[in-house]
């Protein structure tokens, strides 16, 4: 009787799922850093650019006058005034990536930095994934500073 060379079915369904279960679990853990990621560097940009409408409110950037921005869910606008105009063409517009979101704002919207001394009303603003499951608080002291991201 000769004796066949290979596998069972058995065996290669087992294998199979084996192989199927690896894959799965190492894709879950390989996207949540990813996902982390892009939240820290939106999270980046977004304070870089209330730093810099701050700036330009403290220093008379063209001119003088009070700078702020305007926040959306999905989008932010940089402006200069004491209030948000929409539609105005100086306005610049900061789209977040489709998964993220603002989820709570509890500084004055628009948040508008006063000129020459840059102050700002106090208050929170929170960004995260639109599914709740990443999410961070930046927190405004009364001088329009962040002093704290959770």
């Amino acid at each position: 009787m000769q004796r066949s060379r290979g596998f069972t079915l058995m065996e290669l369904i087992i294998i199979m799922g084996l192989l199927a279960s690896l894959f799965v679990f190492s894709s879950i853990n390989l996207l949540r850093p990813q996902r982390s990621s892009s939240l820290e560097v939106t999270l980046t940009q977004v304070v870089a650019d209330l730093r810099h409408q701050q700036l330009k409110a403290m220093t008379g950037e063209n001119g003088g006058g009070d700078f702020g921005v305007y926040f959306e869910t999905g989008s932010y606008y940089l402006f200069s005034g004491s209030s948000y105009t929409p539609g105005d063409p100086a306005n610049s517009q900061v789209d977040l990536e489709s998964t993220l979101q603002f989820s709570a704002v509890s500084v004055p919207n628009p948040l508008v930095f006063q000129a020459g001394s840059g102050d700002a009303p106090p208050g929170a603003l929170v960004l995260g994934h639109a599914d709740g499951s990443l999410i961070h608080t930046l927190n405004f002291n009364p001088h329009g500073v962040v002093t704290q991201v959770d």
